[in-house]
């Protein structure tokens, strides 16, 4: 199950293969990142693979380009990444400038953390292809230090593992006397002090002695 959502126009897709590659050097698992390489408006079918996807990862990147800014799909993505309470990463390809506060296209997502991959220099490289185009992609290594920074920050580095289980709709955190398995370890990470208490509490228990009442 993919936990980063990558968003994105369709024309920008040797972009955003060559932001996935960057993504799979860290240490992510080809799985664990979404990336649509068809031509969105496919489709209420292909539409709701989106949602789902967008509904069940952990992060949305978006890299925003003029073409992007300007797509309904990639808007509606969005959206639901807001709908959903998803943090989204806004990454800044060639036509937009960070520092242009007159430019009314970034004006929703002032808010939010950006960074300016296409700012010089451009120190990083990955050669795709898609179809029947293969070329360089060359993105600021800076920029990318700082989308890590801030995945790492929201517990989503390479090395860790998705909260979500592997099916979220029969998910149970009571198995009752079948043991959590791996695939299930988002069910109970990160309660260290419920489990601590838990157990102090079983110990009071298993110490303390009822008192004996004695007859008059």
């Amino acid at each position: 199950m993919a936990r980063i959502f990558i968003s994105h126009s369709s024309k920008n897709n040797l972009e955003s293969l060559a932001f996935r590659d960057w993504l799979l050097t860290l240490g992510y698992a080809p799985d664990d990142v979404f990336l649509d390489l068809h031509s969105l408006g496919a489709g209420d079918r292909w539409r709701e693979a989106l949602r789902a996807a967008n509904r069940r990862c952990e992060a949305v990147i978006l890299l925003a380009s003029p073409d992007a800014l300007q797509s309904d799909e990639v808007r509606r993505e969005v959206m639901l990444a807001e709908e959903y309470g998803k943090p989204l990463l806004v990454c800044l390809l060639e036509g937009l400038d960070l520092d242009d506060y007159s430019d009314a296209r970034l004006t929703p997502y002032r808010d939010r953390q950006m960074v300016d991959l296409a700012t010089a220099p451009k120190d990083v490289s990955f050669t795709v292809q898609h179809e029947n185009v293969r070329d360089a992609v060359h993105f600021n290594g800076a920029a990318l230090a700082k989308i890590n920074g801030r995945l790492e920050e929201l517990g989503l580095e390479a090395a860790s593992f998705s909260w979500t289980p592997a099916d979220p709709e029969t998910a149970n955190p009571y198995p009752g006397l079948r043991g959590f398995s791996e695939r299930e370890a988002g069910l109970f990470f990160g309660r260290d002090p419920e489990i601590s208490r838990g157990l102090s509490v079983r110990s009071v228990l298993r110490t303390e002695r009822p008192r004996e009442i004695s007859g008059s």
